[in-house]
């Protein structure tokens, strides 16, 4: 069965572009089609609606140029590309009656544009004289063209596979809620049907909160049952055996990937307007707060220090007072440039249930790269944390650059955002399996039993 992918078909003549629309409705297939204008290209369309692009459809000929030539060819592609809106990969199928010259302007384009655009997994040239009368020949072609790519063929059928399975939690919930009665009506069922997804949103952030965040409750209720259709789903061994070549080897990633990596996977950078008490929030703390003397004291009472000599104890070590004077002031450049805030690490239960959620937020720190090899503390002959409650995440990516993200399981407050005056703005917010790895080793490190034992304290630099 042929899955059908995001189409985007672009072409300087109205005419043609319809006819290729038409043929390929008719074959079954959708297009967003896209006409091309010689002053303008495709700057002026609205492309709000379209997502997930995976096959381009693209005349080579733009702006009907009279010199058929690759260097006159390839600015108006390039061009065209940078406009749409290919975050993703795609296959690039050239639509032209000139199919000698693509070869050519795909060369011109990975050496002008690769720095510029998104670059498609696969380019093909398409004889616009031979299918654009042959709906169904365009569609063979296209499940050939993709099928040639492995990997975007794997990726496109996982697509499919997440969206069916949305599909049938849905299909399954809205069965559940049909009415008993041997009779019923179309309002009846509309009625239970809501009072269902109604008592899903309840159920997975308690009453009131989901009344707050509608979206976000009925959301963290059907994701359960997604992923277990998702998983319950026959899996195609040799779907992704033949996208992946590397897969089973051994894979060496630079530090940049790696980095690039973490953060997708542990944290995502949030908006000043982010909710301050959302689960997983780093919330920077509020240097401009704390700078009234007052406010400082009461501060330094909460946590019976002063911020420079916890983060000192807890995080980065200071540097030796017989270093250099240069290396000195680079340890002070990259100190201040660390951001001190809090999490929010509530549990996810305590969202449900009908609870009234207390917020819990945990001392963390952003370091800069540049201090790395003093964010562990000195032991004898070896460098680790400074004590088993410090919970460390891989280098991840903040404002386009690495840092180091630690939390102190040592300092904790519990309290609504609002009561606390030196929380600050929100800068990322971390993933649920980070939320619950941090948790669960605070869990056991509030737990740990205490015995009378004796360790070196850190060794600090001269």
């Amino acid at each position: 069965m042929f899955i059908v992918p995001g189409i985007v078909a672009v072409d300087d003549n109205p005419k043609e572009l319809e006819q290729l629309k038409e043929g390929l409705f008719s074959a079954g297939l959708s297009c967003f089609p896209v006409v091309y204008d010689e002053v303008s290209g495709i700057d002026d369309v609205n492309f709000e609606e379209c997502s997930g692009i995976r096959v381009v459809i693209s005349d080579l000929n733009l702006t009907e140029s009279q010199s058929v030539e690759a260097p006159q060819l390839v600015g108006p592609l390039g061009e065209m590309l940078k406009s749409l809106p290919l975050t993703g990969p795609y296959i690039l199928c050239i639509w032209s009656k000139i199919e000698d010259k693509v070869a050519e302007v795909m060369e011109l384009l990975e050496s002008r544009y690769s720095n510029k655009i998104n670059l498609p997994l696969r380019c093909v040239a398409i004889s616009k004289t031979k299918f654009l009368t042959d709906p169904d020949g365009l569609k063979e072609r296209l499940i050939e063209e993709i099928s040639s790519s492995p990997l975007l063929n794997a990726i496109i059928k996982w697509e499919k596979k997440v969206t069916e399975s949305a599909n049938a939690a849905v299909d399954n919930l809205y069965r559940l809620s049909r009415p008993r009665e041997e009779f019923t009506t179309v309002e009846k069922q509309g009625e239970a049907f809501d009072m269902l997804m109604s008592a899903i949103a309840n159920e997975s952030l308690g009453a009131k909160n989901a009344l707050e965040e509608p979206s976000v409750a009925v959301e963290s209720g059907l994701f359960p049952i997604v992923e277990d259709h998702l998983r319950s789903q026959k899996n195609n061994v040799s779907l992704w055996k033949d996208a992946l070549t590397k897969v089973g080897g051994r894979i060496s990633l630079d530090q940049e990937i790696k980095s690039t990596l973490n953060t997708f996977y542990s944290v995502e950078e949030v908006e000043d307007n982010f909710s301050r008490d959302s689960r997983g929030v780093f919330l920077e703390l509020n240097l401009s707060y704390l700078s009234d003397k007052d406010n400082l004291e009461k501060f330094q009472k909460r946590f019976g220090n002063n911020i420079t000599d916890i983060v000192n104890q807890e995080f980065i070590r200071p540097i030796g007072k017989k270093s250099k004077q240069e290396d000195k002031d680079n340890y002070s450049a990259s100190f201040q440039n660390c951001v001190v805030g809090f999490l929010e690490s509530s549990a996810a239960c305590d969202y449900a249930q009908r609870k009234v959620k207390l917020p819990r937020y945990i001392l963390g720190i952003l370091i800069p790269e540049e201090l790395k090899s003093f964010a562990r503390f000195k032991f004898q002959d070896t460098y680790k944390e400074a004590h088993d409650g410090i919970y460390r995440l891989p280098i991840v990516n903040y404002k386009g650059k690495p840092y180091i993200l630690k939390f102190s399981f040592k300092y904790q407050v519990g309290a609504q955002p609002e009561d606390h005056k030196w929380f600050g703005r929100p800068l990322l917010r971390l993933r649920d399996q980070v939320i619950a790895s941090i948790n669960s080793r605070n869990a056991n490190y509030s737990s740990r039993l205490g015995v009378m034992s004796f360790h070196d304290d850190p060794v600090l630099e001269e």
